[in-house]
């Protein structure tokens, strides 16, 4: 996906991993993922903003994590929690 680093926070009992990838270790612009055996490593996506990170994967492959909004008008942005149903 272009990135040169990538960390697992979660993993489920289907050996399913997500975590964060990115370009360095703080990059606003890094993204959550889902990776297991079959897929390789896929994009969750955001909410709309720069950067996602996926913290936790549950048996029936439920993500959930964290990922900043869309800016406002104003240009601020802020995070919010996610759930992503099963890949």
């Amino acid at each position: 996906n272009g990135q040169t680093f990538s960390r697992a926070n979660g993993i489920n009992g289907f050996n399913q991993v997500v975590g964060f990838s990115g370009s360095e270790f703080d990059n606003p612009k890094g993204r959550a993922f889902f990776w297991s055996k079959s897929t390789g490593m896929v994009d969750v996506g955001t909410l709309g903003g720069a950067y996602a990170q996926a913290f936790a994967i549950n048996d029936s492959g439920s993500i959930t994590g964290n990922s900043q909004l869309a800016s406002s008008a104003t240009g601020s942005a802020a995070a919010h929690a996610f759930f992503a149903p099963p890949h």
